[in-house]
């Protein structure tokens, strides 16, 4: 992992960010040679901690709660994906 100082991720945020999430190495923070954070994506983040992701569009809340109907009501369940071409093309 590649280390850098506090200062320069005060001064240069931005650059920061764009080595992380493309690289989706971490940046070590350190003030005064010591490490005091890590600078992580998103996505290793959820990955690290297993979190689920917390935003979800309508049309996918929607195809989510259409199968777990489905689902309780016993019936042959429909893949996800077809649910949600079938969804877009009733949206247009």
């Amino acid at each position: 992992m590649k280390t850098i100082p506090a200062t320069k991720v005060k001064n240069s945020f931005g650059e920061c960010l764009a080595q992380v999430t493309l690289g989706r190495d971490p940046l070590i923070v350190e003030r005064h040679g010591r490490p005091i954070a890590v600078l992580v994506s998103y996505p290793v983040w959820q990955e690290v901690t297993g979190e689920q992701p917390v935003y979800r569009s309508a049309w996918v809340e929607m195809a989510l709660e259409l199968s777990e109907k489905i689902r309780r009501r016993g019936r042959p369940q429909t893949p996800a994906v077809e649910l949600i071409r079938q969804i877009r093309d009733e949206n247009g």
